[in-house]
């Protein structure tokens, strides 16, 4: 990822990978005869699980990529769990336990010693980036309790595809709006190196 967005946008990169993901779900969906489109009753739970992966997951953690080097982006990014037993301790009724509680703090503790030199030295693009993939496994963690909630008895293979490919267009979208100024400019001069 981290070589990508040298030279694709990170929201068009992001939108790419998840259309490449989609794709073959959707042939799997065919052979498997299985319907390929979305009931009403599904629209806004695909909606929201899709924002909350493709924006609020790839999306924001690959932009945040950008000022942060990918070793700690990749143990910034699996904070998630933290976050996903703070959230189901009241969403779920997964109460925290005095060993969920040491974990959290233990986990924690770690989350300081990593950001701690950033924040003195306080580098304002590695702090932001740090920040965004924060977000991120928040984003992360909050869809995994949502489809705890609302997605438990959905197919997931018609789940998934309908979250990438409406993942695809939402990055797409925002590809478009911000990042208006470097569209494929590193595949350009590639072309002409």
């Amino acid at each position: 990822m981290k070589i990508a967005i040298s030279d694709i946008p990170p929201f068009l990169f992001s939108s790419l990978r998840l259309l490449i993901g989609a794709l073959p779900l959707f042939v799997i969906l065919m052979i498997q005869r299985k319907r390929l489109f979305v009931g009403k009753e599904n629209l806004k739970n695909y909606l929201i699980i899709s924002f909350l992966m493709a924006i609020g997951y790839m999306g924001i953690l690959t932009y945040g990529m950008q000022f942060v080097d990918s070793g700690k982006t990749s143990v910034l990014v699996y904070t998630m769990p933290i976050f996903v037993t703070i959230i189901s301790h009241f969403k779920l009724n997964e109460r925290i336990n005095a060993y969920k509680m040491i974990g959290l703090i233990f986990g924690l503790i770690g989350l300081l010693f990593i950001i701690g030199l950033e924040v003195i030295k306080f580098d304002t693009k590695v702090v932001f980036g740090e920040l965004l993939i924060l977000i991120s496994a928040l984003s992360w963690g909050s869809a995994n309790v949502f489809s705890k909630l609302k997605l438990k008895n959905i197919d997931i293979i018609h789940m998934n595809a309908w979250q990438l490919i409406i993942g695809t267009i939402f990055l797409f979208i925002f590809y478009l709006i911000l990042e208006p100024n470097i569209q494929s400019s590193g595949l350009i001069k590639q072309s002409y190196q």
